[in-house]
C-alpha cells in the first residue's frame, strides 16, 4: 500500500525495484507480482533516463527466472546451467567480439541446435549486423551466402516478439525461401532489447529434425538474450565513454601544442576600439561567427588578426570545440604539409603517425595565418581538402572525413596575388567567402588612447604590479606616432617603457621609434615659452609632412600651404636639409 502510494516516479521506481529483490533473494515469488515490479521499475527507470538502474534490473531479471521457470514444465533437454555459464562469461570476458562469439557458441550447444547466429545494430541504425555464428548452417557448405533466414528476423521485429517454429509446417508457413532450401526443421529468433529498441537478436536453426524448445529451455534462451543485451548496452556506453575520453585527450593534447606553438593570449581581450572602422569589424566578425562560412582576415603585419579570428571562434557554435593554429609561411614545404595533414605510421621506419591541424581541428576552428606565403604544392592540397571535405595523412590513403571551420590571414593583397597568378584563384574564392579587413593604427588614432590604457594595465597585471598612470605627454607623443608596426608594435612600446619606469607615471622617454628625430618629447605648456612652443610646432608640421610626402619638398610644402622656399629655408636654418634625404621635386 505504502509502494503504491509514493508520489514521484524516482521513489515508485526504486521501491519496485527494492521490492522485486528482496522477493527473489529472501521470499518466495509465488502469488507475487514480482515481474510486474519488474517491468514498472525498468519502465520508469528509463524514463528518468537512469541507465545504472536499468542495467541493474537487467541483471536481476534472469534470476527471476531461474525461480519461476521450474514452475512450468520442467525438461532435460535444456542445460539449466546455461545463464550461470554466461554470466561467467560476461565476468571474465571484456572483448564484446570474443563474448559474441563465445556465447552463441554456448547457445548452440547447450540447447542441441545445429547453427545459431548473434546479430547487433552496430553501424546504421536499423540495420543488423553479424557478430558472431556457430555450427553447420543446413545441408550447404558453410561458405554458402545463405546462412540464415531473414524473412524470419524481419517477422521477429516487425512483431516485436520471440518467435519459436517447432516443426516442418510452422517453417514451411513462414515462407521464407532461404529456410526452405536449407530444409529448416525448426528455429528460434529472440530479440535484444535496449529499453523498447531491439538492437540485435539470437537466431537458431535446426535441419536435422524436429527440435521443439520446451518450456524450461525457452525460459533459459529469453534469459539468455537479456543478459546478452544488457551486456552489450553496456559495453556500447563504455566505448562511447572511452571514445569521449580518447577525443578529450586528444583535443587536451591538441591544445597544448597549439599554445606551445602560439604567443601568449589573454582570452579577456576584447577588439577595443570606437572608430567607425573598428566598429564595422566587430559587427561584422558577430555577424560572421554564427556560420561555418570560411573567413578571410586581411589588413597589415600587428592589426590584430589572430586576435578576430580567436573571436569569431569564441562568439560561433564551435566555441565548446578546438581552435588551432598553423603559421604556412614558416619552414619548408614537406614540414608545413605534415603538420597540416598529419602522418601515417607507415611512412617510415621508426616514424610515429601523428593527426595534423585539420584532425586536432576536427569539430572546430582552424586558423590559417599568413595564407598568402603557402607554397604552390600545399594549395592545391588546401583546396582538395575545402572541396572533399577529407584529409588524408600522409604516407596513408584512407581519407579522414572533416569538420572544420577556416579561418585564414594575410597581410598581402591576395586578390591580387591571385589575379596576377601568384596565388591559386580557385583557393582565393574559397577562401575569401566573407572578407574582414582591419585598418593600420594610424588610420584610427582616435583609439591609441583606449588601447594604451588597456594594454598598460594588462601589461602591469602580467608584471604584479599596479596600473600605472599614463601622463599627457605619453599619450600625446602616442597619438603623433604612425606606429608601422600597428597593434602590435604599440603594445611593445608600452612594454618596454613600463620595465623601464619604475613609478606609476609613464613618459615617452624614449619617444616611439618614428618620433626619435624629434629628440625629447614635447615640452609642456607649463615649462616652455610661446616662442620655443611656436617654433616646436613649426619643426612638427614641417617633419609631418616631409615624412607622408616621403621628402618631397614640392608636396610638403603645398601640404602645408606654404612655398617651397620656405620649406627649404626652414631645413636649412635647422640644420636637416639633406639633398638626397629631402629631394626636390619641381612640378612639370
Amino acid at each position: 500500500a505504502a509502494y503504491g502510494a509514493l508520489p514521484a516516479p524516482g521513489d515508485h521506481a526504486r521501491a519496485a525495484f527494492d521490492l522485486a529483490a528482496l522477493a527473489i533473494h529472501h521470499l518466495r515469488t509465488a502469488g507475487l507480482p514480482v515481474a510486474d515490479w519488474l517491468e514498472q521499475a525498468r519502465e520508469r527507470f528509463r524514463m528518468l533516463g537512469d541507465r545504472r538502474m536499468r542495467l541493474a534490473v537487467a541483471e536481476l531479471t534472469p534470476q527471476l527466472l531461474r525461480e519461476t521457470a521450474p514452475l512450468a514444465a520442467p525438461s532435460t533437454e535444456a542445460d539449466p546451467d546455461l545463464l550461470e555459464a554466461l554470466s561467467g562469461m560476461m565476468l571474465t570476458l571484456s572483448s564484446l567480439d570474443e563474448l559474441g562469439r563465445r556465447a552463441v557458441a554456448l547457445a548452440v550447444t547447450r540447447l542441441g541446435y545445429e547453427y545459431g547466429v548473434l546479430l547487433l545494430e552496430k553501424g546504421e541504425p536499423g540495420t543488423f549486423d553479424e557478430v558472431a555464428e556457430y555450427g553447420e548452417h543446413g545441408p550447404g557448405k558453410k561458405g554458402d551466402s545463405v546462412r540464415y533466414s531473414r524473412t524470419a528476423i524481419s517477422r521477429m521485429r516487425a512483431t516485436g516478439e520471440s518467435m519459436y517454429l517447432e516443426d516442418h509446417v510452422a517453417v514451411s508457413g513462414l515462407g521464407a525461401p532461404s529456410a526452405t532450401q536449407m530444409r529448416v526443421q525448426a528455429m528460434a529468433v529472440v530479440p535484444l532489447r535496449s529499453g523498447d529498441r531491439i538492437i540485435g537478436c539470437v537466431y537458431m536453426h535446426d535441419s536435422r529434425g524436429e527440435n521443439p524448445l520446451r518450456v524450461r529451455a525457452r525460459v533459459q534462451l529469453e534469459g539468455f538474450a537479456h543478459l546478452l543485451s544488457a551486456a552489450f548496452v553496456r559495453s556500447v556506453g563504455q566505448q562511447e565513454i572511452e571514445a569521449a575520453n580518447a577525443r578529450l585527450t586528444d583535443e587536451n593534447i591538441s591544445l597544448q601544442r597549439a599554445l606551445s606553438a602560439q604567443p601568449e593570449y589573454d582570452p579577456a581581450d576584447p577588439i577595443i576600439g570606437l572608430d567607425p572602422g573598428i566598429q564595422d569589424v566587430r559587427m561584422r566578425t558577430r555577424q560572421a561567427a554564427m556560420s561555418s562560412t570560411s573567413v578571410l582576415i586581411l589588413g597589415p603585419t600587428g592589426t590584430g588578426k589572430e586576435l578576430v579570428a580567436r573571436e569569431l571562434h569564441r562568439l560561433s557554435p564551435r566555441s565548446s570545440r578546438p581552435f588551432i593554429a598553423i603559421n604556412c609561411g614558416v619552414g619548408p614545404a614537406n614540414l608545413i604539409e605534415s603538420e597540416m595533414f598529419g602522418i601515417d605510421r607507415k611512412i617510415a621506419t621508426g616514424v610515429a603517425a601523428r593527426p595534423g591541424v585539420f584532425e586536432m581541428a576536427n569539430g572546430g576552428t582552424l586558423f590559417l595565418d599568413e595564407v598568402g606565403e603557402m607554397p604552390p604544392a600545399l594549395q592545391v592540397a588546401l583546396l582538395r581538402v575545402l572541396q572533399e571535405r577529407v584529409v588524408t595523412r600522409i604516407g596513408s590513403t584512407r581519407p579522414i572525413p572533416l569538420d572544420v571551420r577556416i579561418i585564414s590571414a594575410t597581410n598581402v593583397d591576395l586578390a591580387r596575388e591571385a589575379y596576377e597568378g601568384r596565388f591559386r584563384i580557385d583557393l582565393f574564392f574559397r577562401l575569401a567567402v566573407i572578407p574582414i579587413e582591419l585598418p593600420p593604427l594610424r588610420e584610427r588614432k582616435g583609439d591609441i588612447p583606449l588601447l594604451a590604457h588597456h594594454l598598460a594595465a594588462k601589461l602591469a597585471a602580467r608584471q604584479a604590479r599596479p596600473a600605472p598612470k599614463l601622463s599627457r605627454a605619453f599619450i600625446q607623443a602616442l597619438v603623433e606616432s604612425d606606429w608601422p608596426g600597428n597593434v602590435r608594435e604599440l603594445e611593445n612600446y608600452i612594454e618596454r617603457i613600463l620595465a623601464m619606469t619604475p613609478g606609476g607615471d609613464l613618459q615617452p622617454v624614449p619617444p616611439p621609434r618614428d618620433l626619435s628625430g624629434y629628440g625629447a618629447q614635447a615640452p609642456s605648456a607649463a615649462n616652455t615659452s610661446l616662442p620655443e612652443a611656436r617654433l616646436e610646432l613649426e619643426r612638427r608640421l614641417i617633419h609631418d609632412a616631409l615624412r607622408a610626402s616621403q621628402g618631397n619638398q614640392s608636396a610638403a610644402a603645398e601640404a602645408l600651404g606654404i612655398t617651397e622656399q620656405s620649406v627649404r629655408y626652414w631645413l636649412r636654418k635647422n640644420g636637416v636639409a639633406k639633398t638626397r634625404v629631402n629631394r626636390r621635386t619641381r612640378k612639370k
